[in-house]
C-alpha cells in the first residue's frame, strides 16, 4: 500500500521515496525467499544467489567509504568487467549505480535531521566532498539539498 500511494503522489523527492520503496521490497523478498531461489534458480554465469547476497549485504554496511566495481567483484569471485554486466543484467542498473542510489536513500533519511550540517551527511553518505553531494542529488532528485531537505519538512508537517 505505501508502494501505492507514494507511486500515485507527484510531489518532490517522491519519486526518490517510490525508488527506495521498491528497492527494500525487493530485497526483503529476496530475504524471504532467497534461500530457495539460490537452490532453484541459476542468476547467470556463476553469479549465485550466495554471490548476490554478499553483495547486497557488503554495500549497506560499507557504503559510507570508497567502494570500487573491483573491490565489490571480489566478493563475487569474478573480474570486474564480468560481475558488471551481470550485475547489471539481473538488478537493471550498474553498480555504480546501485550505490549511488543507495547513498540517496541514506541521504533522505540523514536531510531529515534539521540541523545535521550538509558536509557531514555528505561525509556519512559516502560522497567526496560536498558539491559531489550537490550534484548528485541535484541530477537525481532535482533538487539541491537545501530545497530537497525544505520539501521533506514540508511533507513531514
Amino acid at each position: 500500500m505505501t508502494l501505492l500511494c507514494v507511486l500515485e503522489d507527484s510531489r518532490p523527492g517522491y519519486e526518490v521515496m517510490y525508488e527506495s520503496l521498491a528497492r527494500v521490497f525487493v530485497v526483503k523478498l529476496f530475504q524471504s525467499y532467497g534461500n530457495e531461489l539460490s537452490a532453484a534458480r541459476d542468476f547467470g554465469a556463476g553469479f549465485t544467489a550466495g554471490h548476490y547476497r554478499r553483495v547486497l549485504d557488503y554495500l549497506p554496511a560499507n557504503y559510507g567509504n570508497a567502494i570500487s566495481v573491483e573491490e565489490i567483484a571480489r566478493l563475487a569471485e569474478m573480474g570486474a568487467a564480468h560481475f558488471s554486466r551481470l550485475f547489471k543484467e539481473i538488478i537493471w542498473e550498474t553498480p555504480h549505480q546501485y550505490l549511488t542510489s543507495f547513498r540517496i536513500e541514506r541521504l533522505r533519511e540523514m536531510l531529515s535531521i534539521p540541523d545535521r550540517p550538509m558536509i557531514d551527511i555528505a561525509l556519512a553518505c559516502g560522497f567526496a566532498d560536498q558539491p559531489h553531494f550537490s550534484r548528485t542529488l541535484l541530477r537525481v532528485a532535482g533538487q539541491t539539498p537545501n530545497a530537497y531537505r525544505k520539501s521533506l519538512q514540508k511533507s513531514a508537517s
